[in-house]
């Protein structure tokens, strides 16, 4: 087999993958799941873990406070009582006098992971038969309880979230929304949708007694992040991970190209070191390397270059539907952005095959985050009689 062949085969494939990707996106967001039955009303804990203040935090942490769900408790968890965070809390927690809402602060050590460290407490302190573990800068929909009980089903093992970046400031914060919201986002609402399943840490929705079954909390410390971690757990057990039909908006305000560009390397060491194989994969995902083979056939005289840029437009034409669609973020700059996120996403998934990586500020490894730190699951009792 040729060269050419090869870089025709590429380039058919990963476009007719990636136009299908869309396709199956597009369909899944217009369809709506059934509301959970009048008769199933269990109770909800939704814990929230915050530090420090994030772009409009206070809209974000009183969208709690605006579900529909009837049963609900809310459990804040913050580990110093100085953080800044603390402040916001107590005044929505004032103003909604009615809501069965509390904050708990400490730290109990379970492993590496500083948001599984911060949770911990608040798994504990909660009574709800489900637990929803909820990033504090998520945007929370008034039925966000319904759109996660509405994918429950008799082998689900936890619901969550992909995330959506809205309220893009800068252009940094618009290459955020290229890679989360019509690349990753994407793959994940599709895999999703045809089986290929796993769990995203922006939201994660268990039942108490299945989790306390698999070993409780601290189990979700023997991976780099809780999400690959609660994906693992369940292999073998017969439940499996489940997304919401539609993604979690979260405001992201502005950013810096070096703020992105370290979270995104991140990212990309988390999955590598949790995901294996499926990060390899990972590298055709995206538009470098079938824009390559498209561009070589050009070089070669095979074809003439209006094709490359017929090429390029169903390409990023079926990605600019789907954001249109989606009622995503789609500027000017958007197409732009995508450029930017295609040509950089060679050097990121290179960069993945490394170990350290920084994360708020600290300087980590992906070998320090996996695995419980030993003798430090907390006691429950102690737990619930030392928070408040």
């Amino acid at each position: 087999m040729g060269p050419e062949i090869i870089a025709i085969g590429l380039a058919a494939v990963c476009l007719f993958v990636h136009v299908g990707s869309v396709v199956v996106v597009v369909v899944r967001l217009g369809r709506h799941d059934p509301e959970p039955p009048a008769s199933f009303r269990p109770k909800v804990s939704l814990v929230r873990p915050v530090c420090g203040l994030e772009h409009r935090i206070e809209d974000e942490l009183a969208s709690s406070f605006a579900l529909s769900w009837p049963n609900l408790e809310i459990v804040f968890c913050v580990e110093e009582e100085d953080d800044p965070a603390v402040a916001v809390v107590r005044r929505l927690i004032a103003a909604h006098p009615a809501a069965d809402a509390r904050l708990v602060v400490g730290r109990d050590v379970v492993g590496a992971n500083p948001k599984l460290n911060n949770v911990i407490k608040g798994w504990y302190a909660s009574t709800g038969d489900f637990v929803i573990i909820s990033d504090s800068n998520a945007l929370l929909p008034r039925t966000y309880v319904e759109d996660l009980l509405s994918r429950w089903q008799d082998d689900t093992g936890v619901a969550s979230h992909a995330a959506l970046m809205v309220d893009p400031r800068s252009f940094a914060a618009e290459i955020e929304c290229a890679f989360l919201n019509s690349y990753q986002g994407r793959w994940a609402l599709a895999g999703d949708s045809i089986g290929r399943r796993y769990a995203l840490g922006k939201t994660l929705m268990w039942e108490r007694r299945t989790l306390d079954a698999l070993g409780g909390p601290a189990v979700l410390a023997r991976e780099a992040a809780e999400d690959i971690a609660s994906t693992k757990v369940l292999r073998g057990t017969g439940l499996r991970p489940r997304l919401a039909r539609r993604p979690l908006p979260q405001p992201i305000g502005s950013r810096s190209l070096s703020t992105v560009w370290r979270r995104q390397v991140r990212w990309a060491r988390l999955r590598r070191a949790g995901l294996g194989g499926v990060y390899g994969v990972e590298a055709l995902s995206g538009a470098a390397i079938p824009f390559a083979c498209a561009a070589s056939l050009a070089i070669a005289g095979i074809v003439p270059w209006l094709f490359v840029l017929a090429y390029a437009g169903v390409w990023y034409g079926a990605e600019a539907t789907l954001t249109a669609i989606g009622r995503w973020p789609l500027s000017w700059r958007m197409p732009l952005a995508w450029i930017v996120r295609d040509a950089a996403a060679p050097v990121l998934w290179l960069l993945g095959w490394g170990n350290r990586f920084e994360w708020r500020g600290v300087q980590m490894s992906v070998r320090s985050l996996q695995g419980p730190v030993p003798g430090s699951a907390p006691n429950p009792g102690e737990q619930a009689a030392s928070r408040g």
